[in-house]
């Protein structure tokens, strides 16, 4: 009796945290298509936007003809990523797995992504303003949050013997420091090359995120190992 009584609990168990599993793997990948239709819809709209010379903050400058419609997309944007987070958080708790700070730094990824929202870049030729300095500090933080949470996540993957994930995240933080630190001196520089090399690092971080995501609902799916090991008792 006692022992049906633990299946059906776990099994109960199981199917919130596969739900929770398809939610987050929605919103993972969600984060990283509204992240790039916004990119590529700001510069559809703005008259003489570059996607090869232009950093992506331009999108988001005051002086933009579309400033308040792709600021709110920016911000539904970081809404996503804080729910992955969240997501990622739950099903990881759930599952019993202690480990959950990558879970946590996306979700501050996701907050200082709203609050860059409230400092938008100066517009060309200006000034240096508080509102730019803000925009700096704000970038520099996003930068090593995304960063931080996927070496967490990383060190949680070799210490669950997810190797080739592990190699792959790794992998992923080398080429998203090099690209991300070359975007940086360039744009700085006015190198014409800055904005390629921005999208690029972008492009690897919300890769990572459709990746885990996937990963995560495959490995907790009611259908997947996590159901096997219930039927084991």
């Amino acid at each position: 009796m006692v022992v049906a009584t633990s299946v059906s609990l776990l099994m109960k168990q199981n199917a919130r945290i596969s739900r929770w599993s398809k939610a987050t793997t929605l919103t993972g990948i969600s984060t990283a298509v509204i992240c790039m239709i916004t990119i590529v819809l700001g510069g559809a709209l703005q008259t003489g936007y570059s996607q090869k010379y232009h950093t992506l903050s331009r999108l988001t400058a005051y002086d933009g003809p579309y400033y308040l419609t792709i600021t709110i997309i920016f911000i539904v944007y970081n809404i996503f990523l804080i729910l992955t987070g969240v997501g990622w958080f739950i099903i990881q708790k759930r599952a019993g797995e202690p480990s959950a700070t990558a879970a946590r730094l996306i979700v501050v990824t996701g907050l200082i992504g709203l609050a860059l929202v409230s400092f938008p870049q100066d517009p060309d030729d200006a000034p240096m303003s508080v509102y730019g300095v803000g925009h700096k500090v704000m970038a520099i933080g996003l930068m090593l949050s995304a960063l931080a949470a996927m070496i967490a996540q990383g060190m949680h993957e070799m210490e669950k013997g997810m190797v080739q994930l592990s190699l792959y995240t790794n992998a992923t933080v080398m080429f998203v420091v090099i690209s991300g630190s070359l975007a940086t001196l360039s744009i700085e520089s006015d190198w014409i090359f800055g904005a390629v090399l921005e999208r690029v690092t972008l492009i690897g971080f919300l890769t990572w995120i459709v990746v885990e995501s996937i990963v995560l609902y495959k490995r907790f799916d009611r259908r997947g190992s996590h159901r096997h090991k219930v039927k084991k008792l």
